[in-house]
């Protein structure tokens, strides 16, 4: 008799089979031949989806449930390309409020109908972290999808939602939020933003719920990039360089008031996504030539990735303000993020 298992690895070759163009199939079969026999197949689906951005193969598309919208048009537009050998005619980012990001409601939607209109389909695999995991397919084989990924241990969520996700955020109310934890926010910020921004950024910390101290850095990061105020860096590891590049001007600009022109994505050549293999290092130079230092901060979680960027002179200062009085490890650009856990 056949395991649950066995039935469960047969329905990630088949899924992989209507997502990926047929020149990446080599690398599945060899891919999936290294998982030993007691892997479970949600845990190889989940293996798949990371190492496939190792590979630059155009997979899964993963992106937090806060990503800019920018990044799931450009993730659409690339698995298409890559996967279909088609240019897809899809909604631009630029059409939505500059506040949005790609749970708002509809926003989902207006992606799905218009891929439709062209053959194709956008799925999102349930999982249990805060990312959003998006494959785009064949209209119709998007059934066949589900039902693969229903066999594999999770299923696909309805892409049309009826109110916004940030009501699903788990949250606690202010009066049962640490008070030590909004000193930490309060100390980081007097120590990583603009004088002039103290008052808002503070007011927003006081009036503010959040878990813990890393939930009130994603939420703080969030909250002041909608309002354009530089603070610390907030990225997904899938984040694609040409997006990458022009946050970072508007970044340095408006934080340090200096004109940076980073590399040219073109000198990349394949590597699409910022955490590929030396990305962020060519930026680092161009940060270097302008006086300025980048340093990532590792909380150990692996959906985030969280910069600060300051003039030389400074950074040593701030590395010991932030091991010294918070729960994070800084650490220099790495030439390959799968050396650190955060990002395996």
């Amino acid at each position: 008799m056949i395991s649950k298992d066995e039935i469960g690895r047969d329905a990630i070759q088949e899924f992989c089979r209507l997502v990926l163009n047929p020149r990446y199939l080599a690398w599945l079969e060899t891919t999936l031949a290294g998982f030993p026999p007691s892997s479970k197949p949600f845990d190889i689906l989940e293996e798949l989806i990371y190492r496939s951005d190792d590979a630059d193969i155009p997979f899964v598309a993963v992106l937090d449930w806060k990503a800019d919208i920018a990044d799931l048009e450009g993730s659409i537009r690339y698995l298409v390309k890559r996967n279909f050998d088609m240019e897809v005619i899809i909604p631009q980012s630029q059409q939505f409020p500059i506040s949005y990001h790609i749970s708002y409601d509809n926003v989902l939607k207006k992606y799905d109908e218009a891929l439709s209109k062209q053959g194709f389909r956008l799925g999102m695999i349930r999982n249990e972290i805060d990312q959003c995991w998006f494959f785009v397919c064949k209209a119709d084989m998007y059934v066949v999808c589900v039902s693969h990924l229903e066999k594999i241990g999770d299923g696909v969520e309805k892409i049309v939602f009826t109110q916004d996700w940030e009501k699903y955020e788990p949250v606690v109310g202010i009066d049962e939020m640490e008070e030590g934890i909004k000193e930490l926010l309060i100390g980081m910020v007097r120590v990583l933003s603009r004088k002039e921004d103290y008052t808002i950024i503070e007011s927003l910390v006081e009036r503010t719920s959040y878990r813990d101290l890393i939930s009130g850095i994603d939420g703080l990061s969030y909250e002041l990039e909608k309002r354009e105020i530089p603070f610390i860096l907030r990225l997904e590891r899938r984040t694609l360089v040409d997006m990458f590049r022009t946050r970072m001007e508007g970044y340095i600009e408006k934080r340090f008031n200096i004109c940076l022109t980073p590399p040219n994505s073109g000198l990349f050549k394949n590597r699409k996504f910022i955490t590929h293999e030396g990305v962020l290092m060519g930026f680092e130079e161009a940060f270097n030539q302008s006086g300025l230092t980048a340093r990532l901060l590792d909380f150990g979680i692996d959906y985030s990735l969280f910069m600060i960027l300051h003039p030389e002179e400074d950074i040593t200062r701030i590395i010991a303000f932030l091991e010294n009085c918070t729960p994070v490890k800084v650490i220099p650009i790495p030439k390959d993020f799968r050396d650190f856990n955060m990002f395996r």
